[in-house]
């Protein structure tokens, strides 16, 4: 039996021939992967982590750089920029 993965990836693009153009475009490219393999775990009984054990606090920060890293500057531009909040605008940008 097939099975499907579809992948999107999202790319950030800039025009870096002028330098005062502040616009940026976003494409997103869609793939899709067939295969016949059967999904498999491969952890072992010393991998298992005990939930009583767990340090929250660990698994938010994990969780707070996830969303960074997976586009949260798309969302914190967009919102700086429908609140008018230019200074939040400029710190989600690298600087040249």
């Amino acid at each position: 039996m097939a099975r499907n993965i579809d992948i999107i990836f999202s790319i950030y693009i800039k025009n870096n021939d002028n330098p005062d153009d502040k616009k940026a475009e976003t494409k997103r490219i869609p793939l899709r992967f067939e295969t016949n393999l059967k999904p498999t775990i491969m952890i072992k009984k010393s991998q298992v982590i005990d939930t009583k054990k767990r340090l929250y606090s660990l698994d938010a920060l994990r969780g707070f750089d996830m969303f960074w890293i997976t586009g949260g500057g798309f969302l914190a531009i967009a919102i700086a920029k429908m609140a008018g909040i230019g200074w939040l605008e400029t710190q989600m940008h690298h600087v040249e």
